[in-house]
């Protein structure tokens, strides 16, 4: 049971520094187009 919880763990914190990772790459892209189309608006 410990083992089972131990690699369960293991499979969450690497998926969720995965998500984070994304996350950044994909928040980066979309930053950078809200940045170009506000300041083409203004």
């Amino acid at each position: 049971d410990n083992i089972f919880i131990y690699i369960l763990s293991i499979i969450y914190l690497s998926v969720c520094v995965m998500n984070k990772i994304f996350a950044k790459r994909t928040l980066n892209k979309i930053g950078n187009y809200s940045f170009v189309t506000s300041e083409t608006h203004n």
